[in-house]
């Protein structure tokens, strides 16, 4: 794939989990805390690319040229490391009003009915 794809792909993919985990609302329930969770996992996969410096990523933080003549560069640099983190802090309190752990448990279960099937199995034992 070739880079300039890569970061299209990333980027509709940001796009994507914010549009759909802001039309599920706290209504969406599961659907919504799982779109949060990919959300955070493709702003990770952006910043890891960022540091590394892969080719076909821009470096999301403006270089001196362009602090020394500002422009419209400079200003979609400032636009673009804010919105990621507005999304970030957004996700970082959503992480903070849910029970995660009963989350994960529950979307697993979902996934692997049998695990389920396996966790009921081993409690008649005890009984």
């Amino acid at each position: 794939m070739a880079p300039f794809n890569r970061l299209r792909l990333v980027h509709w993919l940001l796009a994507a989990f914010f549009l759909l985990a802001y039309l599920t609302g706290d209504d969406g329930g599961l659907a919504h805390v799982w779109l949060g969770y990919g959300l955070i996992a493709v702003i990770a996969v952006r910043l890891v690319l960022a540091v590394l410096r892969t080719r076909g990523f821009p470096p999301l933080m403006p270089t001196l040229a362009m602090l020394r003549q500002p422009g419209s560069a400079l200003v979609g640099k400032c636009l673009t490391v804010l919105l990621l983190l507005g999304i970030l802090a957004s996700s970082a309190t959503g992480l903070m009003l849910v029970d995660n752990a009963r989350i994960l448990q529950d979307g697993t279960t979902l996934l692997v009915p049998a695990a389920q099937a396996e966790d009921m199995d081993d409690d008649d034992d005890g009984a």
